[in-house]
């Protein structure tokens, strides 16, 4: 295959079919050519630099990483304060982020308190921590007699406090009681991320005696994880694949979902974003293309190749036809269609493999189906139950339930909308921000002012520029969080 620079110098090109097939990028510093040989039924990218193989994920840097506070690749913090009945020990065919985890068997029969842990003081703490971005990992195995809808399995609450537990913190455990519409099943990793103030003081003043009455400055700690075991009749397991701190996030990140594919994308949206440069993920239902009020396929393309890569093209099913409606196996056929549609068109990466939900309804059952296609991540309208903590998202069930932080509808002003905007940015986290139409007058649910998305959009280049958030794509952000190429921004 022989290739072509386009006229701005940024878009490579077949030569004979003129079909995109790559960009003029920065890839380890130095400014190469990355050429897409393959996109494959899981969303990845094979691609070449300078015509030679490299592997996914050139260009990425994911540098931050898990500290633990209590190693699970070592049983010896484990087992010294630990239910005599259990067995502990590391497993290296079990993973979480690649890692081995900490696998305990619970023999058929073990009932009431149960716990793992340390019996002094011996735990390595993080420097000057106020207890944000503490995470627990944790899968069930072989429990029965839960349905993972209305019954759960033993939540595990961790602690940390200090040599006696004489002054301790315990953070609420995390199951689907305490989050049901996770509906996390055996087999399904439960990440817990409490919030600082999410810790309870179990027993005296531990912020006194491990620390300044602010953050913790103490080095060590004794720590486990404690839960109510309910007799089962054969052994039942739980993995552990972090008890520890997340990477602190350097700033918030914005991400724009548009559902539907308005052809005010094409006449408002782009200008605007072009103008504050800022990218926008923008989410194209295939049946409506080209229908009176939607975008054409010529200008989805013109959008997608502007040497901007500002444009984001995601998956949102066909016709608005939603889960609850349609059932499992005939809703993930909508998701397909539309995935092959447009990466007939052109769209390449990870794009088709990110979905918006049609009307937020979804499954366990679509999730499995998704899965198994290769789909990358969902986005719904729920509670905000990660705390906009996306650190492990990759390995997380959350990746299947982005959720809407600012929903742009027309009985939303645009205070409101700002002030949902503040409400998210402070908690430090990841915001998706989410709309459909725009017009000079807003008459309809799904409709925002010309006006206001000005405003707003301004508004939060302003707060990009003053380093208080950055945006990124839907795809990039993914990306970033995971390894992935993309050439998207």
């Amino acid at each position: 295959m022989a290739y072509k620079l386009d006229a701005g110098q940024q878009w490579l090109r077949d030569e004979t079919t003129n079909e995109l097939v790559g960009i003029k990028d920065s890839v380890d510093g130095e400014e190469r050519l990355v050429v897409f040989a393959t996109t494959n039924l899981t969303g990845g990218i094979g691609f070449q630099v300078g015509g030679v193989d490299v592997p996914l994920g050139v260009g990425i840097t994911q540098s931050s990483s898990i500290l633990d506070i209590v190693p699970v690749n070592d049983t010896a913090l484990w087992i010294t304060d630990k239910t005599a009945a259990l067995t502990v020990a590391v497993d290296n065919t079990v993973l979480f982020e690649g890692r081995p985890t900490l696998k305990i068997t619970i023999p058929a029969g073990t009932s009431g308190a149960c716990k793992v842990g340390c019996s002094g003081a011996d735990a390595n703490l993080p420097y000057f921590w106020d207890r944000e971005n503490f995470s627990v990992a944790m899968m069930y195995g072989g429990f029965t007699g839960y349905d993972f809808v209305s019954t759960f399995p033993p939540k595990l609450d961790p602690y940390i406090g200090d040599a006696t537990y004489t002054n301790f913190w315990t953070a609420s455990g995390y199951n689907g009681a305490t989050f049901p519409e996770l509906k996390t099943r055996n087999g399904e990793w439960c990440i817990s991320k409490p919030t600082a103030a999410q810790w309870q003081i179990g027993s005296g003043t531990p912020i006194s005696v491990l620390g300044d009455g602010t953050k913790i400055t103490a080095a060590k700690a004794r720590c486990k994880l404690q839960w109510t075991q309910v007799s089962q009749a054969t052994d039942c397991y739980i993995w552990v694949g972090l008890f520890g701190k997340l990477p602190t996030r350097k700033k918030p990140t914005i991400i724009f979902t548009l559902d539907d594919g308005y052809s005010s994308w094409n006449s408002f949206i782009a200008p605007l974003f072009k103008h504050y440069d800022m990218p926008v993920s923008m989410g194209i239902d295939s049946a409506l293309v080209g229908t009176a009020n939607y975008l054409t396929q010529a200008q989805i393309v013109s959008l997608y190749s502007d040497q901007s890569r500002l444009f984001d093209f995601v998956n949102h099913g066909v016709n608005n036809q939603n889960y609850s409606t349609l059932g499992a196996a005939s809703y993930y056929q909508t998701i397909e269609t539309t995935r092959q549609y447009l990466q007939g068109i052109g769209i390449k990466g990870d794009g088709p493999y990110h979905h918006p939900y049609v009307q937020s309804v979804w499954g366990n059952d679509l999730v499995d189906l998704m899965v198994a296609g290769g789909y990358l991540s969902a986005r719904a309208s729920t509670t905000v139950i990660m705390h906009g903590r996306d650190q492990v998202i990759k390995s997380d069930k959350l990746r299947w339930l982005l959720n809407i932080d600012v929903a742009l509808i027309n009985t939303k002003t645009l205070a409101q909308a700002n002030a949902d905007l503040d409400t998210s940015i402070s908690g430090g986290g990841f915001i998706m921000i989410n709309a459909h139409d725009f017009l000079a007058t807003a008459a309809t649910t799904y409709q925002w002012p010309f006006s206001d998305m000005q405003q707003f959009v301004g508004r939060i280049a302003a707060l990009r520029d003053a380093g208080t958030v950055e945006v990124k794509s839907w795809s990039r952000w993914y990306a970033d969080l995971t390894g992935r190429f993309s050439d998207r921004r």
